[in-house]
């Protein structure tokens, strides 16, 4: 696309700020904090771009406050991975014993009585 001006100082502000954002844009994340999973470290590194984007000047003012907290919120989610997993399966068929030899220790009850 070709952008014609009819202002000098207009096309040199445009043309500084185009590659303030695209020096952004082009930026290579590398936060530890996102090692866990290559699919959410790809994820966290465009919403940091897209952040630094919209803090930039001239487009703040046009964001929302939720939405810098969304995106503080998704990466916070993405820094600090939390799984539940349920183990289900009929009555003394070793779900306890199983659970006891993963983590190495006896947190499960393997007796008769609870």
């Amino acid at each position: 696309m070709i952008i014609e001006f009819s202002n000098e100082e207009v096309r040199k502000e445009y043309e500084a700020k185009y590659e303030h954002l695209k020096k952004i844009a082009d930026e290579k994340i590398n936060d530890k904090a996102y090692l866990w999973d290559a699919t959410v470290q790809r994820y966290a590194s465009k919403m940091i771009r897209i952040n630094k984007i919209l803090n930039s000047e001239g487009i703040k003012k046009q964001i929302t406050n939720k939405m810098f907290k969304d995106i503080e919120t998704f990466l916070k989610k993405c820094s600090n991975a939390e799984f539940h997993i349920a183990l289900v399966g009929a009555i003394k068929a070793g779900k306890s014993t199983l659970i006891n030899a993963l983590l190495g220790y006896e947190y499960a009850s393997t007796k008769v009585t609870p």
